[in-house]
C-alpha cells in the first residue's frame, strides 16, 4: 500500500526488503543459521542493530555485536534485558506509551498467523537512554523471516535516528508489504 512514508521508514523497508531478498537466496534451515547471517547483514547495514524478537523465541537471545556502537550498550547487556527489561532504558515520559504500542500490538498481532505476519513491517519510534545517560530517538523495526522449512523467525533492526528526525512522540506504525 503507498501510505506517506518518511524517508527515515522508507530506508528501514529497504533494509528489510534486502533481508528478505538475500534469506531467500541463503539456505537458511534453522535458527542456528540465522544468527552466522545477521551478523553478516549487521557488517551490510552498520547503523541498524538486529535482534531475534525476544517473544516470539524466548530461547534465542542474539542481538547483533554493533549494538554497543548503536546504542552503547553491549550483546551481553542487551541480552540480560530480555524480554521486558529493555523498557527501563526507554525515557520515563515514553514508557507507558511504548506499553500501550505493545500491548496493541499483541492484541493486532493474535489472531494474524505467520504468513500474514510475513507482509507486515511494524516500526515503533521512541526514545532510549544509551549508557552514557543520553537519550537517543530509535525506530525499532519489526518484520520475519522465512526459513526452508516453512517456519518463521521474527527480528527487529534498530537504529538510532536522533539526527534524522524531530520526536513528536511514541508512535507505531504498521505497513503490509507485498510478499
Amino acid at each position: 500500500s503507498t501510505m506517506n512514508y518518511s524517508p527515515l521508514s522508507r530506508a528501514g523497508e529497504k533494509v528489510i526488503a534486502l533481508v528478505k531478498e538475500i534469506s531467500g537466496e541463503q539456505e537458511l534451515i534453522s535458527m542456528e543459521d540465522i544468527f552466522p547471517f545477521m551478523d553478516a547483514m549487521q557488517k551490510i547495514f552498520p547503523q541498524w542493530v538486529f535482534g531475534v524478537c525476544p517473544f516470539h523465541h524466548p530461547e534465542s537471545r542474539y542481538v547483533s555485536s554493533n549494538c554497543e556502537q548503536v546504542l552503547g550498550y553491549t550483546r551481553d547487556e542487551i541480552r540480560a534485558l530480555f524480554p521486558l527489561g529493555v523498557i527501563t532504558y526507554v525515557h520515563e515520559d515514553d514508557q507507558d506509551n511504548v506499553r500501550a504500542c505493545l500491548s496493541f500490538l499483541h492484541d493486532y498481532l493474535k489472531d494474524k498467523s505467520a504468513e500474514e505476519y510475513y507482509t507486515l513491517r511494524i516500526v515503533l519510534q521512541f526514545r532510549f537512554r544509551n549508557k552514557s545517560g543520553n537519550f537517543l530517538v530509535v525506530q525499532d523495526e519489526k518484520a520475519s523471516l522465512k526459513l526452508q522449512n516453512s517456519t518463521f523467525v521474527y527480528y527487529s533492526i534498530l537504529k538510532d535516528v536522533t539526527e534524522e528526525t524531530t520526536f513528536t512522540g511514541v508512535r507505531v506504525d504498521i505497513y503490509r508489504q507485498d510478499a
